[in-house]
């Protein structure tokens, strides 16, 4: 059946939580007079609930597959109603992040995005401006040189020269005339407005 990443993710997390909820639980069962028990557990009662292990391992699957923290505690925490399971929530999430970030800092919906070849400017990366305007808009061979924006030095007077002399939606936006460096794309309408 297909059900995207969302539910299967939390699904694998929960029964890894809760088999480990059950080992734990036989554990104190058995074991009631190690030192991690001892102060907790009575003998024959009910001190470990594997469902909160569950719980707490689906919210950590889905972290490490995501990479979301806050968004996902609030949504575990909204689900569940277990104001007093929120601290096992953060550190588990924020542990299985940091786990998934030593294995590589994208998440799993970064990663389709680059599969797929869609555009994507990703905040954590550093950009530096190696290309060109004219390798990126050309004109045709009969067209003027292309209307360009420089970064710096252009002055209003200029700007509505180029709008009311070009009838193009959007104009490249360059370091300066000399280098040709792109920067940025300026539509149109934003610099109307601007003006």
């Amino acid at each position: 059946v297909p059900s995207g990443l969302f539910i299967p993710s939390m699904a694998i997390g929960a029964i890894a939580g809760r088999i480990v909820g059950i080992a734990v639980e036989q554990l104190a069962y058995y074991h009631h007079d190690w030192f991690l028990f001892r102060e907790w557990c009575e003998v024959g009662a009910d001190c470990i609930t594997p469902g909160l292990y569950a719980m707490v391992g689906a919210a950590a699957c889905l972290g490490g597959v995501t990479r979301m923290t806050v968004s996902l505690v609030v949504i575990v925490f909204e689900l569940t109603g277990g104001l007093e399971y929120i601290v096992p929530l953060m550190a588990a999430v924020m542990t299985s992040k940091w786990v998934g970030d030593a294995f590589g800092r994208e998440g799993i919906y970064e990663a389709h995005i680059r599969l797929n070849g869609y555009p994507f400017l990703d905040a954590k990366e550093e950009f530096t401006h190696t290309t060109l305007a004219r390798e990126v808009m050309r004109p045709r061979r009969n067209d003027t040189p292309l209307a360009v924006l420089t970064q710096d030095d252009m002055t209003l007077a200029e700007l509505q020269n180029i709008i009311s002399e070009t009838g193009y939606n959007g104009f490249p936006v360059i370091v300066s005339k000399e280098s040709q460096r792109l920067v940025g794309f300026a539509l149109r309408r934003d610099i109307t407005i601007a003006i």
